[in-house]
């Protein structure tokens, strides 16, 4: 068991300890290949593109800080959540509260999963959100046939995170490690978990409740979807107005 696994599991100190930069929960070494797999280290870079003023509301413009998220390497579907399905609960901790600590946990008994941790603003506080023109990057080693996918909360919400779609994102094309600008992949999605209030000025959303608090608001029992096919008739920008992930491969 590697040294970041065993602080993983120890509880979230964890998290906080770990830092932003490459904070693993699990590792088998070889991504279920046997040694004969192809593999790349890769670097991640996440950026909060959003301004003081990037989200309109009934009571003026405000920023949309990123919450600290988890990222996962891992082979099959994606394992922190599934659209169309119930969000778990570590899925729920982060879109409502940006809290990691049990989306962490979760990932580390997952055979599947060989590389994951924390990401979150370089720099900035810990345990903090990602501000406006902040960023970060986490490394590690892919194998191919792996995927990669992540989670962290849109804070001007109730129970939106931006996630990336599908299986999560191909490390590979072909026998070629992938390199350059993958925000396409990512979408902002509605946990169905807490029942939605205009973003940005929510009486129970996380920057207008107690910070301390957490699973604040009314709760709701709907499967995972993106946040446009809601209907709920919020309109927010499009994630590329807001975050840039780019993946690069030595």
């Amino acid at each position: 068991m590697s040294k970041r696994l065993i602080i993983a599991a120890m509880g979230l100190a964890l998290a906080i300890a770990i830092g932003a930069t490459s904070g693993a929960v699990a590792g088998n070494g070889n991504g279920g290949k046997k040694g004969k797999a192809k593999k790349a280290e890769f670097t991640v870079r996440v950026e909060n593109l959003s301004t003081a003023t990037s989200l309109p509301t009934s009571v003026g413009a405000v920023p949309v800080p990123i919450s600290p998220g988890v990222f996962a390497v891992h082979s099959g579907q994606n394992p922190l959540f599934r659209v169309g399905k119930k969000a778990d609960e570590g899925t729920e901790r982060i879109a409502e509260d940006g809290a990691i600590t049990k989306e962490l946990a979760t990932l580390i008994p997952l055979k599947k999963v060989t590389d994951g941790g924390l990401f979150e603003q370089a720099g900035g506080e810990l345990g903090g959100a990602f501000e406006p023109g902040s960023e970060t990057e986490f490394s590690f080693t892919g194998y191919r046939g792996q995927r990669l996918s992540l989670e962290a909360m849109f804070v001007q919400s109730n129970d939106w995170f931006y996630g990336t779609s599908g299986k999560g994102v191909k490390l590979f094309k072909g026998k070629k490690p992938i390199s350059g600008d993958v925000t396409s992949a990512i979408g902002v999605y509605d946990a169905g978990t807490e029942v939605d209030e205009e973003p940005g000025n929510g009486t129970t959303a996380k920057p207008n409740q107690d910070p301390s608090a957490e699973d604040v608001g009314p709760s709701e029992n709907e499967n995972v979807q993106l946040q446009s096919e809601t209907g709920d008739g919020f309109s927010i920008p499009a994630p590329e107005e807001l975050i840039r992930v780019t993946v690069s491969a030595g």
